[in-house]
């Protein structure tokens, strides 16, 4: 059995790492490691990828440049031999298909050129690092290949993540998926907006991409019952209904959040619509709008591809988790919230008690998906009405307005404007 002296790679990061890895075995391409330590990731990444090779690349010097990290791997190099215990971890556990590289990354990638299907990154934490790191190897990765690695709640890490890649994912490891071909929508059409009023501000132009929509709506059937389903890739029968995809598009449009969270991601459809309507208000706009939406099962990235595909994954964040338990990280209130994962009537209160506190104390808007579809979903509104609302900020008023036809959609304005 390998050892290990430090547990510095969790369960979460492991499962993460493991399912990411198992998403691109059958791409073209090398595993790449930056980072090894005494292997423990590398010894899942090359099993994962087996009969692929995997480069574990690492100079055994500790983090240097990050003070915190390189303090305690200081200490551990020079009271033992981590490079040894690398050595004989890999022997222990993997089937011959690592390939060590005992060097700065720098140096190995100033002469690389093997197509690369997955690199997880775990060197020095320092921001330039990172970014650095990201960026060396973007040129050879594969379509559809992953870039991930560990420490995203580490700041300089997460610096540098965000700097090279903005539109990246979380699933127990931070996460980007490449696409070297995205599908193009066709180039929309310039829309100016005009005014008479010399005063006024100079006209804006905007660019609405109506051409997501097409992509997003086009090919939809009749599900025999009550509405249409998007087709088969965007999710079928297990995304939400396209009458209600198209309000939700709407509403994101004229409420205008700045920040959305969303539990329940699922293929991504209805990310898609919410992402697609703040993107649209982005381009007319910026203000930093965004999307954090979670689900516990990541469903093979289906979503993450949906999202290069139309061109929205900028404003996208993806988190792999319990959405009754794992909290998104937002660093402003919340706008709108989509509650549409789990409709069991436990799970929709405690995923209210987890954001309720979060909403914009000015306004918010809350919506709750399938509440004719599963009467639980209608059951957890209802107790969350009569015993929770105290979990959101104080409102002068709420409107709550049920669209209990379809698959039903309830609607929670929460306000301090007055009439």
């Amino acid at each position: 059995m390998p050892t290990f002296q430090e547990d510095w790679y969790g369960p979460e990061e492991q499962r993460g790492l493991t399912e990411l890895a198992n998403s691109v075995k059958n791409l073209p391409g090398v595993a790449v490691e930056v980072g090894c330590w005494e292997g423990k990731s590398t010894i899942l990444l090359a099993n994962a990828v087996h009969p692929s090779r995997c480069y574990a690349i690492d100079h055994w010097l500790g983090c240097t440049g990050d003070e915190k990290h390189m303090t305690d791997q200081e200490l551990f190099v020079n009271k033992r031999d981590v490079y040894g215990a690398f050595l004989a971890n890999i022997a222990e556990a993997t089937n011959g298909n690592v390939i060590v590289k005992k060097q700065d990354w720098r140096e190995v990638f100033a002469n690389w050129t093997e197509p690369i299907k997955i690199a997880h990154i775990d060197a020095s934490h320092t921001t330039e690092e990172v970014r650095d790191n990201i960026l060396a190897i973007l040129p050879f990765m594969v379509d559809g290949g992953v870039i991930c690695g560990h420490d995203y709640g580490h700041k300089p890490v997460y610096d540098g993540i965000v700097a090279a890649l903005p539109n990246h994912g979380f699933n127990g490891v931070w996460f980007y998926i490449h696409k070297a071909t995205p599908i193009s929508a066709p180039a929309p059409q310039s829309l100016k907006i005009i005014t008479k009023d010399p005063n006024a501000p100079k006209p804006i132009t905007a660019t609405p991409n109506l051409s997501r929509l097409a992509y997003l709506f086009s090919g939809g059937e009749w599900d025999t019952v009550s509405s249409i389903t998007a087709r088969h890739e965007l999710g079928h029968g297990n995304a939400i209904e396209t009458e209600s995809a198209l309000i939700l598009y709407a509403f994101v449009q004229r409420f205008d959040p700045i920040t959305v969270v969303e539990t329940g991601t699922h293929y991504g459809f209805s990310s898609a619509c919410i992402a697609s309507a703040l993107a649209d208000r982005e381009d007319i706009q910026p203000k930093g709008r965004h999307l954090h939406t979670v689900d516990k099962d990541a469903y093979q990235y289906v979503a993450d591809r949906l999202w290069e595909n139309i061109d929205v994954s900028h404003i996208v964040t993806h988190y792999i988790g319990d959405s009754r338990h794992t909290r998104v990280n937002v660093d402003k209130p919340i706008d709108f919230l989509w509650l549409d994962a789990s409709h069991a009537t436990d799970d929709v209160i405690a995923e209210w008690l987890l954001y309720a506190p979060l909403l914009n104390p000015e306004k918010a808007l809350v919506g709750f998906h399938d509440t004719t579809l599963d009467p639980r979903e209608a059951e957890g509104i209802k107790q969350i009405f009569a015993n929770h609302l105290n979990a959101a900020p104080s409102y002068k008023s709420g409107h709550w307005l049920p669209l209990r036809n379809m698959r039903g959609m309830d609607l929670l304005l929460l306000t301090n404007e007055t009439l």
